[in-house]
């Protein structure tokens, strides 16, 4: 994929902002992603993303720029930042829905809705199981604390 970048480069030399050129830097940055290079598929998944708003400044609900939105909240999920991921598969899901709004039952849209909910479904479980580690927690050095106070009085 490097390879075909540096020619995709090449053949638009004169006009470098290509949706040709977004959609190579797109998949590079999900091959990094498969490898667990996150930091090198986000970088990747950037410069596709201006590429797109440069080719698309006039109409940005495009089902491309969904994907790559997409594809970066999944970076995000892999590093653990399910807030900045919910972002991104809220403007994802955002777009598909302009993009495909004369057919709402669209597979995108049916598919980015149910990527979201399962995202914000996992966020809450997540805040849940942390309360109440935090609860146990507190518990547990409340009645530390108890036991040394009535060690020595």
């Amino acid at each position: 994929y490097e390879k075909s970048y540096e020619i995709i480069k090449k053949v638009y030399a004169d006009n470098p902002n290509q949706d040709d050129i977004a959609k190579t830097l797109n998949i590079i940055g999900s091959v990094y992603d498969k490898k667990g290079e996150l930091d090198e598929a986000l970088k990747y998944y950037e410069k596709s993303y201006e590429i797109y708003k440069i080719v698309y400044a006039d109409n940005p609900n495009q089902p491309d720029i969904a994907e790559l939105l997409f594809n970066i909240g999944l970076v995000y999920i892999n590093k653990a930042q399910f807030h900045k991921a919910l972002e991104y598969y809220e403007k994802s899901h955002a777009i598909y829905e302009i993009a495909y709004a004369d057919n709402p039952d669209h597979p995108s849209v049916q598919s980015s809705e149910m990527r979201l909910e399962v995202l914000k479904f996992t966020i809450s479980v997540l805040i849940d199981e942390w309360i109440n580690h935090i609860k146990i927690s507190t518990k547990k050095t409340k009645n530390r604390d108890n036991i040394y106070e009535n060690k020595f009085y």
